[in-house]
């Protein structure tokens, strides 16, 4: 018989409930971090209310469920409009671009400058800051594990040829770890002084019905990230600018807009407006060149994604001036203005939005103001190389520009 070493055996389990039983009766000292929250306008709540809320039972009595009736999309349909409303969501594009925009939206655009008070915050950029956005890229770019089904490689010349599908990091992943990474940034640099007065929400939706030029629009979009203040943005022009409104003849500015008698009218809005940070303030957008596409299967064009740009940045100012000052709004008494920032995780676009009015009949009066910057790359490439992970071509131009739109006031 084989002798082994006899082990002190101790049974742990009553002295770990007498050391529970003896730290659930410490008293909680007083930090001061209630005191210093409930100063700058943050509720305290007793995480009893949440973790043990109060239950009232209720006997709840149902009808009988009955057999699901799929409506027809014809005039039995609870939600149909004799008159059509021309519909524009996020994966459309005008077809005429920028121009069509203008006239959609009546606006006057200012090309190839910021407004005067942002150029002037891009030169309080701190220098030093380049270190961690190239590693903000990196993280969103090539260290990021997660995998998914790359969209299909098409060739023009050979469209009946598949190519092999291939796993990585989406662009919509990419783009939207390195907004989230930025604007942590933004905040840790800007100091709880800025931060404080600034919330951010993901995937808003915002509704805005028009009525312009005896026809009746709808612009359903979403907004993928979104900054708010507790303050709007002060306004960058006085109103009386103006410019010649662009021509489409012979085309029709409701042109390549889908036409459709099933809709609701409806007004919204983000976020509630008793939140202590209702106001826009800027929207950051992905362009996937994926889902957003011509209907004809033409090639995007510039001018189109900059259109797409303006009427998210012009939705955004509508929803939040009829959230504002009434639905029946129309000759705004402030102007609201929108900074907006898009992107698909490489090429930036950097735009300003001023909405003066909402009585977009006709060509003259009072118009909108759209302040335009050429876009600008991040990198050229952002890829391994033997092995190693390269950035190259890196722009400290665009992280410089995010910076003065998140301090903008």
């Amino acid at each position: 018989m084989k002798l082994t070493q006899i082990l002190c055996k101790q049974h742990m389990g009553r002295f770990i409930r007498r050391h529970w039983f003896i730290q659930s009766n410490r008293t909680v000292l007083e930090d001061g971090a209630e005191i210093a929250l409930k100063e700058r306008g943050i509720q305290v709540m007793d995480p009893q209310e949440i973790l043990k809320p109060k239950i009232v039972h209720e006997r709840l009595e149902f009808a009988k469920p009955l057999r699901k009736v799929v409506p027809k999309n014809d005039e039995t349909h609870e939600d149909w409009h004799d008159s059509p409303c021309l519909m524009y969501g996020d994966n459309d594009l005008l077809l005429e671009g920028l121009p069509q925009a203008r006239l959609l939206t009546k606006a006057i655009q200012i090309q190839d400058q910021l407004p005067e008070r942002v150029e002037t915050l891009v030169k309080d950029c701190p220098e030093d800051v380049n270190d961690l956005v190239l590693r903000s890229i990196s993280t969103s770019n090539l260290f990021d594990a997660h995998q998914e089904l790359l969209p299909k490689l098409k060739d023009p010349e050979r469209p009946a040829w598949n190519y092999p599908r291939f796993l990585g990091i989406t662009s919509a992943r990419k783009s939207f770890n390195l907004l989230h990474k930025f604007l942590q940034l933004c905040e840790s640099i800007s100091g709880p002084k800025v931060a404080y007065t600034r919330s951010i929400i993901e995937r808003g939706i915002v509704s805005v019905p028009i009525e312009k030029d005896l026809d009746f629009f709808q612009f359903n979009l979403t907004i993928d990230l979104a900054v708010n203040s507790g303050s709007p943005l002060t306004p960058f022009a006085e109103k009386g600018i103006d410019q010649e409104m662009p021509n489409l003849y012979p085309l029709n500015q409701n042109i390549s807009l889908r036409k459709e008698n099933i809709y609701k009218i409806r007004n919204m809005y983000p976020i509630s407006w008793d939140h202590p940070k209702p106001h826009v303030h800027t929207i950051l957008i992905h362009h996937d060149p994926v889902e957003v596409k011509n209907l004809t299967e033409l090639p995007t064009r510039e001018t189109q994604i900059l259109a797409r740009n303006m009427l998210k940045a012009f939705s955004a100012a509508a929803s939040c001036a009829r959230r504002r000052f009434g639905d029946s709004i129309e000759d705004l008494p402030e102007p609201v203005t929108v900074q907006c920032i898009q992107t698909e995780g490489k090429t930036f676009h950097f735009s300003v939005f001023q909405l003066n009015t909402l009585n977009l009949n006709g060509t003259e009066g009072t118009k909108n103001y759209w302040w335009t910057s050429p876009r600008l790359n991040l990198y050229d490439k952002a890829e391994y190389f033997d092995g190693k992970p390269l950035i190259d071509g890196y722009n400290p131009e665009v992280f410089k520009r995010i910076f003065a739109f998140y301090n903008n006031n």
